[in-house]
């Protein structure tokens, strides 16, 4: 529609991020005749919309304007290499990792960031059991605290949503992403970890964790 092609045309002359790009070349696709006519109004101005009228013109190429490349794949050995590309598909599923930490791991307002964090470069075997069970309290994650009070929900557990070698993947991917640069994960960690803790019904608090596992 007409107001499908505004939106489209001010979102147009901002820059879109790589995982932006595919789901804007088919909206501009779908809304190019609606585009079209929009430009062939008074109010338009080619001077004020470039990347528009490089659009209409055949001559935007999305992937080269203001599109930064992929991050390059860590350099692992071929069996650990193998679980971070897995994970990094778990990680990007609906309803798990990205919804919440977004697909950068920089978080939010809300949900703790994975970049950089403590909590993701430190202790695997905490790691595994937060993704396990979840986690729910005030976490203080690289000096900054998200607490329940505020609007921060618990962490839901993916013991009975992902199997292991999955969870090692993911934790794989989030270890070797985002800047991070630690050990991967082994399934058999997760294996040993699910089984000893197979009688905790519900999740961690992050009291009882770091009792646990302290820093």
């Amino acid at each position: 529609s007409a107001d499908g092609a505004r939106v489209a045309v001010e979102a147009l002359e901002h820059p879109l991020d790589f995982w932006m790009t595919e789901a804007y070349k088919s909206a501009l696709v779908t809304l190019k005749d609606d585009i079209t006519a929009l430009s062939k109004t008074q109010s338009f101005n080619p001077a004020s919309k470039p990347r528009t009228a490089a659009f209409l013109a055949g001559k935007l190429n999305l992937y080269a304007s203001n599109t930064p490349a992929p991050p390059p794949e860590p350099k692992l050995p071929p069996a650990e290499l193998a679980l971070y590309r897995k994970g990094k598909e778990v990680f990007h599923r609906d309803v798990h990792c990205a919804t919440c930490h977004q697909a950068n791991g920089q978080g939010d307002a809300i949900y703790p960031p994975l970049a950089g964090s403590e909590w993701v470069n430190g202790d695997e075997t905490r790691l595994i059991k937060i993704v396990l069970k979840g986690i729910w309290g005030p976490i203080d994650v690289k000096g900054r605290v998200y607490d329940p009070k505020n609007g921060v929900p618990p962490m839901i557990g993916f013991e009975n949503l992902l199997k292991d070698d999955e969870i090692a993947a993911v934790l794989t991917y989030v270890r070797n992403s985002f800047g991070n640069k630690s050990s991967a994960v082994k399934p058999e960690s997760v294996t040993a970890i699910r089984r000893a803790t197979s009688e905790k019904k519900d999740f961690y608090t992050i009291d009882d964790l770091l009792k646990q596992h302290p820093f």
